[in-house]
């Protein structure tokens, strides 16, 4: 086995395992070992009979809980070793490659990282942005302008920038995180917004485009980690909207959540610089602490009002 460095429980985070592109877990005999390899090339290894450990795996590495509920996998393979322990885990888009060759050479499927990394780096750039932090460029914001079935969307499992239906005028909306929604599959969250819009006479002839202070994908705002290139990737996507589409007025939509991570007001000052001549607006009563609400804690019948971004946040 290649060296491999040691993870505890407080270094798996969810960023780190989104960019995982293989996974071999040894359970011979008494074993439990589970080694990933990195789209970096770097090996990472994790003590499975650690309770803690293992316990924070299925938090950051759903797809073997949902092997262990026998659900869809998602974005991985899974490959049992023939003749028993253990198994090989692969990212979708490898897999087929990978199984292929494995066999080939060996004549069953077998742990190979440097296989694995080598058929990661033939990926082209579109494949390779479903894993981990996506990496994006002048292509990959322009072809948003070839609007589908009338929606934009940039995000993979992991990260969301953009989700909209937009017209000829847009509100531009600004939430703490995206959750789960993608287009025509709305989470709880984007199932709100679309029921305010639909009822305030004012926006009714509008699109929406769906953005936040951070584009990490979790239904737990507290569990967000800063990364500062998720954070420029949100502020070049930004600069493309803003080019593209005539923005009527600003949604602050983000709540309470803002005070969970110092970075979300850091990441709400650079959005401020780029939206300084627009008009913002909240819905419903602000919080005690003077933030917009979150549109899920709002009551349908509440008001629009104009919110100023003067000394905000403090």
């Amino acid at each position: 086995m290649p060296n491999s460095i040691t993870l505890t429980a407080k270094e798996m985070t969810k960023t780190l395992f989104g960019e995982m592109i293989y996974c071999y877990w040894d359970c011979y005999d008494c074993n439990n070992n589970f080694e990933f390899l990195h789209k970096d090339g770097e090996i990472y290894s994790a003590d499975g009979h650690d309770k803690k450990i293992f316990n924070r795996l299925l938090e950051v590495f759903p797809a073997i809980k949902r092997h262990m509920k026998g659900a869809d996998l998602g974005d991985w393979t899974w490959y049992f070793l023939e003749g028993g322990g253990g198994s090989i885990i692969v990212r979708k888009e490898i897999a087929q490659k990978y199984e292929e060759t494995s066999r080939a050479q060996y004549g069953k499927i077998s742990p190979n990282f440097a296989l694995a990394k080598k058929f990661f780096d033939d990926l082209p750039l579109p494949e390779k942005n479903h894993i981990g932090v996506m990496e994006i460029n002048h292509t990959i914001i322009n072809s948003m302008t070839a609007v589908k079935n009338g929606w934009i969307y940039l995000g993979n499992e992991f990260e969301r920038y953009v989700l909209g239906e937009p017209k000829q005028e847009n509100l531009l909306i600004f939430g703490v995180n995206p959750s789960t929604a993608t287009p025509k599959n709305p989470d709880a969250t984007m199932t709100k917004i679309l029921k305010i819009i639909s009822k305030t006479a004012e926006l009714k002839n509008c699109g929406y485009i769906m953005m936040n202070l951070n584009p990490q994908r979790t239904p737990k705002p507290e569990e967000l980690e800063e990364n500062a290139h998720r954070t420029a990737n949100n502020l070049d996507v930004l600069d493309f909207v803003i080019k593209n589409f005539d923005i009527k007025k600003i949604w602050c939509a983000w709540g309470t959540s803002i005070d969970k991570k110092n970075f979300l007001k850091f990441s709400l000052d650079q959005i401020k610089t780029k939206l300084s001549d627009y008009n913002w607006i909240h819905y419903g009563d602000l919080t005690k602490k003077g933030h917009p609400r979150h549109p899920l804690y709002t009551p349908l019948n509440a008001k629009f009002s104009k919110f100023s971004m003067d000394n905000y946040p403090k």
